[in-house]
């Protein structure tokens, strides 16, 4: 695999590639592993039901972050994870929250 890819399912080039280390730590395959398990009647789900899910997209964010990734590429790998656990279509109004998320927590006063 040579980088993730956005839900469109449109590769990254070589400067936005997400190194394999990166793709298979720990907090990124739990991310998509709790995206690949959540089923679609969960999508529309507040984000108090979704706590879980939650942090573990901000664990992803951090790391991408602390890689030294803009915060457009850390969008692009979020959505690239959610194309990678095969949500299809209908999770559109759950990425679309995960855009939100991501960059709440990027730009998080610390």
């Amino acid at each position: 695999m040579k980088g993730i890819c956005c839900l469109a399912a449109t590769p990254l080039s070589d400067k936005d590639h997400v190194d394999r280390a990166t793709l298979e730590h720990g907090d990124v395959v739990a991310l998509r592993s709790a995206l690949a398990s959540l089923p679609p009647t969960a999508y529309g789900a507040d984000q108090q039901s979704l706590g879980s899910l939650h942090e573990r997209l901000c664990a992803v964010v951090d790391l991408l972050k602390a890689e030294g990734l803009p915060p457009e590429r850390v969008l692009l790998a979020i959505k690239g994870i959610a194309y990678e656990a095969k949500m299809g279509a209908s999770a559109a109004i759950l990425v679309e929250r995960m855009v939100t998320w991501c960059l709440e927590q990027y730009f998080k006063a610390s």
